[in-house]
């Protein structure tokens, strides 16, 4: 009986081991089904993924042509400000780049420092820089992924050409207007000719009999400094303007100007008033005196006549820009003129030529900067220039 049962059991033991031989064996041929079946999946996979990758070299050398034949200047960078990417003509203007460098780490010159600015600063923007004889136009921005930043880009053209072009353009244009303007500036400069002549005969009969009237005098000057300015502004009109930026003391600097005016604005009984938030200023002295004497005797013209006149001329900075304001609390501008003011030739005087605002247009234009005029009828006027520091000599 136990040998019975231990044959039984040996029979059960091996239906068993068949059993799961037999099962075994199915989940081999399933396996082997599978990887067949899988390889052949593989193939496909990996045929598309050649095709792909073939698309996509072709691709990234279709981008490469693309990137390497514009004619403007390319630099990619990543997140940390490394150099990932730039193009043959961006090499030309700064032949210093490497790949995998930071751009912080590369030679500064003023192409570069406007690059390290425009990282540090983050914001989008695009810009005119100058860069010895050559302008260029400079775009940057943030390069995005789906859902996140990835880097920034630089874009660098060269438009020298175009700004030669548009100032050919313009100096074509100003000098059609003045042409059309010739007989009324010729009116301008002959009405002070006519009193310093009349005075200066005056003065001779005075030197007859031994008398002299100081007075004739005074009028004589005042008379020479309107023909000095209306040339000034003349040749500033008509020109090319060149600017030559310096550091100097605000207070100081403004203050020899208002030496020069203040005996005219206290005999209207207009009070001047300096605001100045800084020490140190960057433009061009010499044009920026021009506008400052251009600005002031617009204002000195609008507060003739009240009782009781103020001029504020104040000068703060914002980051890296200098902002100066003019205001006066004269009789303001009409709005449906604003936005004419600046034209040449267009004046609300009985007399004058017309060229003061627009000579002070250029000179802020020249410097990169921006203008700005706010205006009320019967509460005065502002203008507002805004002017990036930079560097001087």
């Amino acid at each position: 009986m136990k040998k019975d049962e231990e044959l039984k059991l040996l029979k059960e033991a091996f239906e068993k081991f068949v059993k799961a031989s037999d099962e075994l064996q199915a989940s081999y041929n399933q396996l082997k089904e599978r990887a067949k079946n899988l390889e052949l999946e593989l193939k496909v996979v990996n045929k598309k993924l050649k095709k792909s990758l073939r698309e996509k070299e072709k691709l990234s050398s279709y981008l490469s042509n693309i990137i390497e034949g514009i004619s403007v200047g390319i630099l990619i960078l990543d997140n940390s400000g490394k150099i990932t990417l730039f193009n043959k003509n961006m090499k030309k203007k700064l032949p210093f780049l490497e790949k995998g460098i930071k751009l912080s780490e590369i030679k500064k010159e003023r192409i570069t420092e406007e690059f390290l600015s425009a990282l540090e600063r983050g914001e989008e923007f695009e810009k005119e820089i100058k860069d010895n004889d050559f302008v260029y136009l400079l775009s940057f921005g943030k390069l995005k992924g789906k859902r996140k930043k990835i880097g920034y880009y630089f874009i660098l053209k060269d438009i020298s050409d175009i700004k030669k072009l548009e100032r050919e353009v313009a100096r074509t244009n100003r000098l059609r207007a003045m042409g059309e303007m010739a007989a009324e500036l010729a009116h301008e400069i002959r009405n002070p000719l006519g009193s310093i002549e009349l005075y200066a005969s005056l003065l001779e009969d005075d030197f007859k009999t031994g008398k002299l009237n100081y007075d004739f005098i005074k009028f004589i000057r005042e008379e020479i400094k309107k023909l000095n300015s209306l040339v000034t502004n003349i040749l500033l009109f008509t020109r090319d303007i060149t600017v030559s930026p310096k550091k100097i003391k605000v207070k100081n600097y403004l203050n020899n100007i208002l030496n020069l005016i203040t005996p005219l604005a206290n005999s209207e009984n207009i009070d001047m008033v300096l605001k100045i938030k800084e020490d140190y200023a960057v433009f061009d002295p010499e044009l920026f005196e021009r506008v400052f004497y251009n600005l002031i005797l617009n204002s000195i013209h609008a507060l003739k006549g009240k009782k009781k006149g103020r001029i504020e001329i104040e000068f703060r900075k914002d980051r890296n820009t200098q902002i100066i304001t003019v205001k006066d609390n004269g009789e303001g501008i009409d709005r449906e003129i604003l936005d004419k003011i600046f034209n040449p030739f267009f004046t609300t005087k009985a007399k004058g030529s017309g060229l003061g605002l627009s000579v002070v247009y250029r000179i802020v234009k020249a410097h990169n900067g921006k203008i700005f005029i706010n205006s009320e009828k019967g509460k005065g006027t502002e203008i507002i220039i805004e002017i990036e520091e930079g560097k001087g000599d």
